[in-house]
């Protein structure tokens, strides 16, 4: 993770050392780095959730269909 965070660290500051660029460019660059970076995460915190649970089966009294 921490070599993820330095390659962001690098994209952003290329980003601001390349030359002037309109502000929407610019914004549209940050959106899609954090884009990146917050699927990195989630992609990296899913093997650490809990496994999902059914409900138990329950008796209905109208039979298995309504």
């Amino acid at each position: 993770m921490t070599d993820q965070m330095r390659r962001l660290a690098q994209t952003m500051q290329e980003g601001v050392q390349a030359e002037t660029r309109p502000m929407q460019d610019i914004a549209a660059q940050a959106v899609r780095v954090m884009l990146d970076l917050g699927n990195r995460m989630l992609a990296a915190l899913l093997p650490l959730a809990p496994p999902v649970q059914l409900a138990p089966d329950v008796a209905r009294p109208y039979g298995p269909r309504a």
